[in-house]
């Protein structure tokens, strides 16, 4: 109740300060006209209504954002046992674990972030001889009780009658009894620590006489060393348990190496790890294996998690095409054809998808010269204009591949990437983004034409090598800072809705293919690639926010592990923080490293294909003042289409001039607002969305 009350506290204070800046902006009320009195109540609705929409809008987020906390406890979760050796010679031992183990929780819970959970299991195991043989502490989040188990393990514990002792111990019976304790975290650990090896001939090469100063075996063929352990093995496997084995002396090595034997047999397929670590006696570096260890682990198993995720197969046959090189010059040779050509944009992530057709000839190749994982490319030039084009079909057959309802889904993701890159690069400037617009093309003649070719997407050829940034899973490229940031603002933008990611190009300055992830129901999602929110979590889980995030204010999802590396573990390679540098002045190191290329290439809007060399900011003011940025021939198509009105803001004597060229290619009406009016209204819906 509290926190409403001050949220629509600043919700009135901004829009007195709203109306009072727009009241300045006006002639007093008694110099004002019927109409100019009807238009500023207008006006004042409408901001009122905006403010009301933005307050639903942070509602929104803070839902989504709740709903991921809960979600992160499940996803953001260890599972950690410690199988220990508890004879007497593993006293020392046994005191550093429970001195440390507190701190190994902290350190765990501090590397995966907020709203995580971590438990703790031990399992003490002894020879054949004893009376406690195995001793079980199943999991539990309570530090303190396993530190408490690990001091009530006795060192030495009473024999059986006639027992007979030796040096090795049944090592065996302890991993069995952690394969049958609860696991179910996302994350799981376990940890053998011991200082003999477990009997029989496999693991050592011991005798079974006993000699002065030498190792023996009673047990040397012990059953155990065969079947029950290739067993414990596959159960690793099977559960997704990381075995991580405390070295503390040479004489365990052998059995080590067949661990590594056992592990590497399960087959090429195998999702977890065998580690051996060198541990001395002191506490310190009873700590400090167990977090190194534990940070790598849980990392792979965080990877592992988001990979299961994201495996959509796609259950179709193929046609089986073979690729060709070819010579852009020859296009004159290709077949002709007469196509309808669709463009699409939005205007926001709830607005509807708006198109507009042209008809145009084109030389399309009928071979392809490149494929991806789902679609065929096909080279195409445009008659009218030279554009070199590249058509996109999917591989896959069956009518509801290349029906138009599948086309315009992808399409209306490439439009509302190019949206959300928009929005970034206005508020972002030097790290301005393009997305290449994609059409969709209809074969209108062609009857020798097939029916593979005769429905497809189609967008510029843009030179230049390509790269992946991001995947639609957990993959992050190098040096993908800006990329990153755009991709956690669509989440933060569209309220925790949408997520855009799988986002390749050339020279991180136009962008092409990417993918949607949605929080809608199955029928309102983006296609086959859309993973929902488990493909969310697989960004968030290895995005770091970096100095664009914080600079954007962007919220970070509870789905982030930290934010910095825990001092306990700090490689280096790692990111080092600088002592007392503000977001503010690391912002300002970006855009001084980027601001050193004075220009980057940005595709021409006009379908030509020609290419732009711009600054971000030089770009926003060429969309500001034409919709999007042309090159000098399209700027003269331009000149020739010009129209001019009266801004529609009342109190605004600036003119609105458009070009009916541009709007045709965009797709889009008339604009009421001058640039002026636009940015003001743009910049007063920002602030109030950072606000609330």
């Amino acid at each position: 109740a509290i926190l409403l009350a001050q949220a629509i506290h600043r919700s009135s204070l901004l829009l007195c300060r709203l109306c009072i800046e727009m009241s300045s902006k006006s002639p007093p009320l008694e110099n004002m006209s019927p109409e100019d009195m009807r238009m500023k109540i207008l006006e004042l609705n409408r901001a009122k209504e905006s403010l009301e929409q933005q307050l639903a809008n942070s509602n929104q987020l803070k839902a989504a954002v709740d709903f991921d906390m809960q979600r992160a406890k499940v996803v953001k979760s260890a599972d950690v046992c410690f199988v220990f050796d508890c004879t007497g010679s593993m006293f020392t031992r046994l005191e550093a674990a429970a001195n440390k183990m507190r701190e190994v929780q902290h350190f765990i819970m501090a590397y995966l972030g907020g709203h995580s959970t971590t438990r703790f299991a031990i399992v003490g195991y002894r020879d054949y001889g004893h009376v406690e043989h195995v001793t079980v502490q199943s999991f539990t989040d309570d530090a303190a009780c396993i530190s408490k188990t690990l001091r009530t393990l006795s060192a030495s514990s009473r024999l059986l009658p006639g027992a007979q002792l030796d040096l090795c111990e049944d090592l065996v019976s302890g991993l069995e009894a952690a394969m049958k304790l609860p696991w179910k975290s996302t994350a799981r650990v376990l940890y053998l620590v011991c200082d003999w090896p477990q009997h029989g001939r496999r693991f050592h090469d011991f005798g079974n006489s006993k000699r002065v100063g030498e190792p023996y075996d009673n047990h040397l063929e012990d059953p155990k060393q065969w079947e029950a352990i290739d067993c414990v093995f596959q159960s690793l496997e099977k559960k997704g348990i990381d075995l991580v084995c405390l070295r503390l002396a040479a004489r365990c090595d052998k059995m080590y190496t067949v661990f590594s034997q056992l592990h590497d047999n399960l087959g090429v397929d195998v999702s977890t790890t065998v580690e051996v670590l060198d541990m001395n006696d002191s506490p310190a570096d009873f700590a400090k294996c167990v977090t190194q260890s534990a940070q790598r682990s849980i990392s792979r198993s965080l990877v592992r998690f988001a990979s299961r995720q994201q495996h959509h197969r796609v259950h179709a046959s193929t046609f089986p095409i073979d690729l060709k090189p070819f010579d852009w010059d020859t296009y004159m040779s290709w077949p002709q054809h007469k196509v309808e050509l669709v463009s699409y944009a939005v205007e926001g992530v709830q607005k509807p998808l708006r198109w507009h057709s042209t008809f145009r000839r084109v030389h399309l190749r009928p071979a392809p010269f490149s494929k991806g994982a789902m679609r065929y490319a096909f080279p195409a030039v445009d008659e009218a204009s030279g554009a070199r084009l590249v058509v996109k079909v999917y591989k896959f057959r069956g009518e509801a591949w290349r029906s138009t309802i599948t086309l315009d889904k992808d399409a209306r993701v490439q439009a509302l990437a190019q949206y959300f890159a928009d929005e970034f690069s206005r508020r972002a400037p030097d790290c301005a983004l393009q997305f290449v617009p994609v059409q969709r093309m209809r074969v209108i003649d062609g009857s020798q034409m097939s029916e593979f070719l005769r429905l497809s997407l189609t967008e510029p050829f843009i030179p230049g090598n390509y790269e992946k940034y991001t995947s639609n899973g957990s993959y992050i490229g190098d040096n993908t800072e800006v990329v990153q940031a755009f991709t956690h603002f669509t989440w933060h933008f569209s309220q925790g809705q949408l997520m855009v990611v799988d986002i390749q190009g050339a020279n991180l300055s136009v962008l092409t293919d990417p993918q949607i992830h949605s929080s809608f129901s199955e029928e309102d999602h983006f296609g086959c690639g859309d993973l929902g929110r488990a493909g969310m979590d697989a960004f968030f889980l290895e995005h770091r926010c970096n100095q664009i995030c914080h600079h954007l204010h962007l919220e970070p999802s509870p789905m982030q592990k930290a934010q910095c590396q825990t001092p306990a573990v700090q490689h280096d390679s790692a990111p080092q923080d600088k002592g007392g540098e503000s977001p503010a002045s690391s912002v300002s190191s970006v855009r001084t490293e980027r601001s050193s290329v004075p220009t980057r290439s940005f595709l021409c809007g006009g379908r030509c294909g020609s290419m732009v060399d711009l600054t971000g900011r030089e770009l926003l003011r060429a969309k500001a003042e034409h919709g999007d940025v042309f090159c000098a021939a399209c700027l003269q198509h331009i000149e020739d289409s010009s129209c001019i009105m009266q801004c529609a803001s009342p109190g605004c004597k600036q003119h609105v001039r458009y070009s009916y060229f541009a709007l045709c290619i965009a797709g889009k009406e008339p604009p009421l607002l001058c640039a002026e009016c636009t940015a003001n209204k743009l910049d007063q819906e920002w602030e109030l969305l950072s606000a609330c």
